[in-house]
């Protein structure tokens, strides 16, 4: 049986049990000629997988938009920059609101089949995602939603239309749920802090009649939420590590030397192991899980201390930073490059100044021609700089996400096209 909601002043509709019936939660969403589609299934996870198995995927079809894809290869394949991106903002919004001791494999996927010019379906797909969730069975916290601020000739815009984004100033996502925010993403060229506050109250109270309208929806078609199996003993766990780690504890590992402090924490865990050898093996709880319960039970503890001294956890006050030396020139056969250093953190810094043939182009869905990127700030992380084995493979979702973070803050400081025709990496 298919329902269908509105919610006026946004103009959006959705309809449950129209399509994807054996999802653990579908939502068909319309919006103008705007059409998208959120599922969200879960899975049992066999073993303890050290964190929260969520998967987000948001994809655009080009058949959305009238287009067939460029190139050799006819069908979409791997996620563009902008799907990652949009991806990643979604994962960021939910990740927190699973319960702390739920690890099952859950897997998010929006999909855009239909596109309206003048609507800009990033914030939406957040919304259809939250919905999706808060319908179905797994045990997701209450309904959040997304809300995107522009400026235009100093005027504040809620949910700026495709081609008003291109006229703002300001770009700023905000997600939330019907008590606070969760999340803020954005770059502006130059906002007052007084600005960024109103912004943020605006998009809160909009937020809120989106998580309402959703909570209506969640209420009269929503599954019995879930409950999450304690397979791990996690309560008994948690106090046991909540009584071990004291005051002392804590304290001692204030230690400046990071390699020290390491080795302090991995001795302090070892003893909590002999200690409760025998529970450990009455309950057969797997000892990545006490790592688990360890890690997220210290973390507050130390945060506490730190408000309480006035201290960071390697005996820095808040106002000291860390040692930074800089150093230009390394390499005599490139444009540029510089090794910057603070503490035990470098980052090798390449630049490459190209022509104009040498642009990236690219295809989006909201263009009816093809596009340049003039800007280039590609990141990588490589696993040696943390003391670890990795494979080289393409770049995953963190350096993209962190590339194009870093990028925005050069966005409204590069010279014009016509007065600057060079691209730059």
């Amino acid at each position: 049986m298919t329902k269908k909601y509105t919610l006026d002043g946004f103009g959006y509709e959705v309809e449950i049990g129209k399509v994807a019936r054996q999802a653990g939660g579908a939502v068909w969403l319309k919006t103008g000629n705007m059409v998208m589609l959120a599922t969200a299934t879960e899975s049992e996870s066999k073993n303890f997988p050290g964190f929260l198995p969520l998967t987000v995927d948001y994809r655009e079809q080009t058949s959305a938009a009238g287009k067939i894809p460029g190139g050799y290869f006819k069908r979409e394949g791997r996620s563009s920059d902008h799907e990652i991106l949009t991806s990643r903002l979604i994962d960021r919004a939910i990740r927190p609101l699973f319960p702390k001791n739920y690890f099952d494999q859950i897997q998010v996927l929006t999909t855009v089949y239909s596109i309206d010019k003048d609507i800009v379906p990033n914030g939406l797909a957040l919304t259809a995602a939250s919905l999706a969730l808060s319908i179905s069975e797994i045990p997701f916290h209450d309904p959040i939603a997304s809300i995107e601020i522009g400026r235009i000739n100093g005027e504040l815009v809620v949910n700026p239309s495709y081609s008003q984004t291109k006229e703002s100033d300001v770009r700023l996502v905000v997600a939330g749920n019907k008590n606070g925010l969760c999340m803020v993403e954005g770059a502006m060229d130059q906002m007052t802090e007084q600005e960024l506050i109103d912004a943020l109250f605006i998009a809160h109270d909009n937020i809120k009649k989106l998580v309402a309208w959703q909570e209506e929806i969640k209420k009269e078609v929503g599954k019995q939420k879930r409950e999450v199996q304690d397979v791990y003993h996690w309560n008994f766990w948690a106090d046991k590590v909540e009584q071990y780690l004291n005051d002392q504890h804590v304290s001692n590992l204030y230690i400046e030397d990071k390699t020290e402090r390491s080795a302090y924490l991995r001795e302090i865990r070892d003893n909590f192991f002999t200690q409760f050898a025998q529970e450990l093996e009455e309950k057969e709880t797997p000892e990545a899980v006490i790592k688990y319960i360890f890690d997220q039970t210290l973390k507050p503890k130390i945060v506490d201390r730190m408000l309480q001294t006035k201290k960071r956890v390697d005996d820095r006050s808040f106002e000291q930073v860390r040692t930074i030396t800089s150093e230009v020139g390394l390499l005599p056969s490139v444009h540029g490059s510089s090794l910057f250093t603070r503490g035990s953190t470098q980052a090798l810094a390449l630049a490459t100044l190209g022509g104009g043939q040498d642009a990236q182009r690219h295809e989006l869905l909201m263009e009816t021609e093809e596009q340049t990127k003039t800007f280039m700030l590609h990141y990588n992380f490589p696993s040696f700089s943390v003391g670890e084995v990795g494979f080289l493979r393409a770049p995953g979702r963190r350096e993209v996400g962190h590339g194009y973070l870093a990028a925005s803050s050069f966005k409204y400081l590069l010279p014009e096209k016509d007065v600057f025709p060079y691209t730059i990496r």
